[in-house]
């Protein structure tokens, strides 16, 4: 259930949603560092993302950024790393509301600003329903249930990233590379979509992309 628009369509991302985006985007490249810091963030659970070099997650991160944000930006090709890359960033998004929540100050702008964001994308309207079921309404925004705030952040991330293909890596490994292509052509993954990498940005280009990416998340 949920919306599944046409990712191209909803770019660059709403104003509300965009704020959501360059709140978790800003975290996850902070807790990364840049050279020569270590990088500090550990793992995030997304093995595609996980594994790359501390220069290529903050490539990564820039990319997808890029292609979100900007109106002129040429859409990169997905891969899985990638799409990693958009999976953690919305995760990180997850942690800011359990903060809120757990906080004594009582704020919900984490909240708030993930319920914007899905009302600009006619979440409450566009859900399927079958016959008999109730409508379902927006939570309050001091609804401290964690399990709806990660249900909802689950469903604005499919308006970018309908689906999980870069997860399905493990299951290809057991595979000859025979079935593993006839797989991919099966399910529409581009044959490198597993084993493609963003750049591996020396220490020149790390401090453009670094520049260019405090532009467009602060």
């Amino acid at each position: 259930m949920g919306i599944k628009p046409d990712a191209e369509q909803s770019l660059p991302l709403s104003p509300s949603h965009a704020a959501v985006f360059r709140a978790a985007a800003s975290v996850l490249s902070d807790g990364i560092g840049w050279p020569p810091e270590a990088d500090l963030m550990g793992e995030t659970g997304f093995t595609a993302f996980d594994r790359l070099t501390q220069s290529q997650k903050q490539a990564a991160i820039h990319e997808v950024s890029r292609a979100l944000l900007l109106p002129e930006a040429k859409r990169p090709r997905m891969t899985a790393a990638l799409a990693a890359t958009i999976a953690a960033i919305y995760s990180e998004y997850q942690g800011l509301i359990e903060s809120e929540i757990d906080c004594s100050e009582g704020s919900t702008v984490d909240r708030a600003m993930l319920l914007a964001a899905l009302k600009e994308v006619n979440f409450w309207e566009s859900r399927d329903m079958l016959p008999g079921d109730e409508v379902e309404r927006a939570p309050s925004q001091d609804c401290n249930d964690l399990k709806v705030w990660e249900d909802l952040l689950h469903s604005l991330r499919m308006v970018v990233l309908p689906d999980d293909d870069f997860e399905m890596e493990e299951g290809f490994l057991d595979l000859s590379p025979a079935k593993g292509a006839m797989l991919k052509d099966h399910l529409g993954i581009q044959h490198d979509y597993f084993v493609a990498v963003p750049e591996d940005p020396k220490a020149e280009r790390m401090e453009e992309i670094r520049h260019e990416l405090r532009k467009l998340l602060w």
